[in-house]
């Protein structure tokens, strides 16, 4: 199962509350490997991405872009 978008942009609010920017990429890090594919990944990243930016949240993919 995997929450809703609305339940990830509460943990990922959560986490910069406490100044914790290393889970809230986390957070997304986990979200990848519950989805059942790649679409539904981006579908996630689509309707999180105001939210991303507001924060100021960079996915590990974009830190690390030649790691799988």
């Amino acid at each position: 199962m995997v929450p809703s978008p609305a339940v990830i942009e509460k943990a990922l609010r959560a986490c910069r509350r406490v100044n914790d920017y290393a889970t809230a990429v986390r957070v997304f890090e986990g979200l990848k490997h519950k989805v059942e594919n790649p679409q539904q990944y981006k579908a996630y990243l689509d309707e999180l991405k105001d939210v991303r930016e507001e924060l100021g949240v960079d996915l590990k993919e974009e830190m690390f872009p030649g790691q799988a």
